[in-house]
């Protein structure tokens, strides 16, 4: 018996139940209460079979929906934090402190120092929107009392908010921080193209 098969006999089963009310409560508000809640229930066990019969009718469809409906959830139970994402900032800062300035990469050097700047300097803002973050960075800290930092005038056009967004947090990862720490312990300019470094160390006394 498939799983389809199994919801609707529980569904049949369910329906067969009927309230039943004792003689001296008959006519009084106690059955008026159960008649009203009994036909709400008979309201959504009819929804419930008509869904049934559509995931039957339709399974690819439904396929589609219960696949969407998973990875919302997925989505919703992983969105990372706030708090989550300046822990990254700093184990990244820590990983890249282990590196030599020589093979540091500075690409995921300059990323990181920024996101540093930016919540030292409060100026980075995130937005949790349930499904998903978005990290974006104001050209002034939050609670500035400056002119400039409170003037709607003075603040970037809404079309170009998008300019200032610097990572989004989706599936408990950080999408520009992860990349921007890929390779972080290689450093693309240290080679010259013939294979020979840039920067050559004395090793020994005559080198």
């Amino acid at each position: 018996m498939t799983s389809v098969s199994r919801l609707k006999s529980s569904s049949r089963l369910i329906g067969k139940i009927k309230p039943t009310v004792p003689t001296k409560l008959k006519g009084g508000k106690l059955e008026r209460i159960g008649n009203y809640l009994f036909n709400i229930f008979k309201d959504y066990r009819a929804v419930f079979d008509e869904t049934i019969q559509d995931i039957k009718n339709r399974p690819v469809k439904a396929s589609f929906y219960g696949s969407l409906l998973a990875t919302s959830i997925v989505m919703l139970k992983t969105n990372p934090s706030e708090q989550n994402f300046q822990s990254e900032i700093l184990e990244c800062s820590n990983s890249l402190s282990t590196v030599g300035e020589l093979i540091r990469n500075p690409q995921s050097d300059n990323h990181v120092t920024t996101l540093m700047t930016a919540m030292k300097d409060n100026t980075m803002k995130v937005r949790n929107l349930k499904f998903f973050t978005v990290v974006s960075m104001r050209e002034y800290p939050i609670h500035s009392g400056l002119f400039e930092a409170n003037c709607t005038y003075a603040k970037p056009h809404w079309t170009e908010w998008h300019k200032s967004i610097v990572d989004i947090g989706i599936f408990g990862r950080w999408v520009y921080l992860q990349k921007a720490m890929k390779d972080y312990d290689v450093n693309p300019d240290e080679w010259l193209p013939d294979g020979q470094p840039k920067i050559k160390t004395k090793m020994l006394p005559y080198d």
